[in-house]
């Protein structure tokens, strides 16, 4: 199912959430608006939008992209650390590094 999620079918989200998180619920998105810390995690916190992610098939291993250009990820995916989100600030970033989206922290 997350292989099916992570291919675009955006309309499975949207319309048949069976058993995965609802968006509410920690699901990430190409174009939400997050707050990321740089600095591996260290940095100070920053808003940032999410321009395009990667799912990997490995925590942390930037080698293993398994999708190149997934729409969004799931909870678990980013507990896993098994994704790669490239910023409107021009930067990339673990799953780790991101605190969570702005409607759901603040």
């Amino acid at each position: 199912m997350v292989g099916l999620a992570c291919a675009g079918l955006t309309t499975f989200l949207i319309g048949y959430n069976r058993g995965m998180k609802t968006k509410q619920q920690g699901i990430i998105t190409v174009g939400d608006t997050v707050i990321y810390r740089g600095n591996f995690g260290r940095g100070h916190e920053e808003i940032v939008k999410v321009t395009s992610m990667q799912l990997l098939e490995y925590p942390r291993d930037k080698m293993s992209i398994i999708e190149q250009d997934a729409l969004w990820c799931s909870y678990a995916q980013i507990q896993e650390n098994r994704i790669i989100f490239d910023l409107d600030n021009n930067k990339w970033c673990y799953a780790e590094q991101i605190v969570g989206r702005v409607d759901m922290v603040r």
